[in-house]
């Protein structure tokens, strides 16, 4: 095969290739449109080459790919599909662990860390104290452990732990050990609650 043969077979691959380009670009618009009316600007480019393999569209493997995200984020547009992006306030702030300033923490991080602290009590019942757990959790995470016993923990407490405090939820599960258990070997008596 000659240099000349190779060069027409490029060209006649990228004639196909550009065969119907604005048909594939509308196929994978409707197919996102079908699916949700409206697509965050953040996540769109990762769905638009979800659906251009689903839907096994040639261009996604090919160098062409951005070029192909990009028009079809701007037919996306044209037809509102695309949430307007919009600066996030996170609900919670705290300072950071060490350096100035301040990092906010999303309500899922908040959750994640009333999951932590359940199993912190869990871990450390009867005789440990969790906090230190906590301490050492928002150490990892970057956050001021003493802001966060201030600030954060109370608002898991709330979201996750259904109580006012993580101090009653101990108490709650303190009681409720000496209850279901009042012959328990481990020193947990109602009238002995650390928490209270």
């Amino acid at each position: 095969m000659t240099w000349l043969d190779k060069m027409l077979l490029e060209f006649r691959d990228f004639n196909i290739l550009s065969e119907g380009y604005e048909q594939r670009v509308d196929q994978v618009v409707r197919a996102m449109k079908k699916h949700n009316k409206q697509w965050s600007a953040d996540l769109v480019a990762s769905y638009i080459l979800n659906y251009a393999e689903q839907l096994r569209i040639v261009d996604v493997r090919t160098s062409g790919k951005k070029e192909f995200i990009k028009d079809v984020t701007k037919e996306m547009k044209k037809q509102k599909l695309i949430k307007k992006k919009t600066s996030q306030r996170m609900p919670y702030y705290v300072n950071k662990d060490r350096g100035f300033g301040t990092v906010g923490v999303s309500k899922k991080e908040v959750i994640m860390l009333g999951y932590k602290m359940q199993d912190f009590a869990g871990m450390t019942f009867p005789d440990g104290d969790p906090t230190d757990f906590v301490f050492r959790y928002a150490t990892k995470k970057g956050w001021d452990p003493y802001d966060t016993m201030q600030k954060l923990v109370p608002a898991a407490a709330k979201l996750v732990l259904q109580t006012k405090s993580y101090e009653k939820y101990l108490s709650i599960l303190w009681d409720d050990f000496a209850k279901d258990n009042p012959d328990n070997d481990m020193g947990v008596k109602k009238n002995n609650n650390p928490w209270k």
